[in-house]
């Protein structure tokens, strides 16, 4: 009886801080990824999240299971040794009593011992069952639905003419009101939208992506307003370059695919076009950790949405932690590209740029 534990001492060690790295594992990877959520839902990379964070569950769970196979080995071998003792009780009081030794009357006596012994074996087929139990709550991963499959309006699947925003307003709870100009952004074109801070940039890049639903007046895409279409399509179409980049622990291959089959070419055109090659090429296997700098990351932000290839480019103050030289050479790049529809959103507009523009938008109501 004293034994037996020892012999799965280690392995009941081994397992459980098995069970406990892969818990905080799974742990951190769902985190990181719940933090990436807009990155992925904006490069249409959902499925990613499920497969990245039950991955992990999933080899949690398979843990968990080794860990109760071999607590519940222990208890059969501690069952089994205390079963086999009070047969052998059994056996030498039979025995005795047939040779006159011991009275009859120890009948009474062995009769407690079978009965402790049946007890035992109700701990064991208890502990079968708790196995049995153990293996149906498995079949409960991996059940997600997936949320593609969901549609609330109209599909969007290409931007064809323009982007209109037409008597647009937003209300806020404290009483305050933006109102939008009347915007046009035309295929192929490229746009500037600046105001000072308060004026409703962030705001109108929630309702350019269909984050923010509340509002008045028109928001149309190819003359479909905004309110019939499925928003869950609108990253089909329009990437977002988001003002502060998240970047996840996995290596930088890892961040700028996002899973995507991505062709070399592209892969390597994104890289350049963002001016991240003069670090991401040798840093391709390395798992991001906090080890790169505000505009490496920036960068790569750029190249990860540029890799999307979709006809709609919104950037939100994309190139404010980088020096003015890589950010004039980034924005020149993307600027010139025919096939974008480039929609920049900034506190500051370079003189530089301007030459690039179709258009520069001021938005000037602020929110007090």
């Amino acid at each position: 009886m004293f034994y037996f534990p020892k012999m799965f001492k280690q392995s009941v060690e081994r397992d459980t801080e098995q069970v406990s790295e892969l818990a905080n594992d799974a742990l951190a990877t769902s985190t990181d990824y719940l933090r990436g959520y807009e990155v992925l839902y904006h490069n249409k990379q959902l499925g990613l999240m499920q497969e990245r964070t039950m991955g992990k569950f999933n080899q949690l769970a398979t843990a968990n299971v080794k860990l109760i196979y071999t607590r519940a080995w222990m208890q059969y071998s501690l069952l089994g040794t205390s079963m086999l003792g009070q047969f052998l009780i059994l056996a030498v009081a039979g025995f005795l009593i047939m040779n006159g030794q011991i009275g009859i009357g120890v009948v009474m006596s062995v009769g407690n011992l079978s009965g402790t012994v049946t007890n035992y074996s109700k701990s064991v087929a208890n502990s079968l069952i708790l196995l049995n139990a153990t293996g149906k709550l498995l079949e409960k991963y991996g059940k997600i639905t997936d949320e593609s499959k969901v549609t609330d309006g109209e599909e969007v699947t290409a931007f064809e003419s323009k982007l209109e925003l037409k008597n647009l307003a937003v209300a806020f709870p404290d009483g305050q009101k933006i109102e939008y100009p009347e915007i046009v952004i035309e295929k192929g074109k490229k746009y500037a939208i600046i105001g000072d801070s308060g004026s409703g940039k962030s705001t109108l890049i929630n309702l350019l992506v269909g984050n923010k639903q509340d509002y008045e007046g028109e928001i149309l895409l190819d003359g479909k307003d905004y309110k019939g279409i499925n928003r869950k399509s609108l990253p089909h179409v329009m990437s977002v370059i988001m003002q502060f980049p998240y970047l996840f622990k996995e290596t930088v291959e890892e961040n700028l695919t996002l899973g995507r089959k991505i062709s070399p070419d592209i892969f390597d055109k994104s890289i350049r076009i963002a001016c991240a090659d003069d670090f991401v090429f040798n840093k391709l296997d390395t798992v991001y950790d906090k080890n790169l700098s505000g505009g490496q990351q920036e960068r790569l932000s750029v190249a990860r949405e540029l890799m999307g290839s979709k006809p709609i480019l919104v950037m939100d103050e994309s190139t404010a932690s980088v020096d003015k030289k890589t950010a004039l050479a980034v924005e020149k790049n993307i600027l010139e590209n025919p096939d974008l529809t480039v929609i920049m959103i900034t506190h500051h507009l370079y003189d530089e740029t301007q030459s690039y523009l179709d258009e520069v938008i001021h938005l000037g109501q602020e929110i007090a």
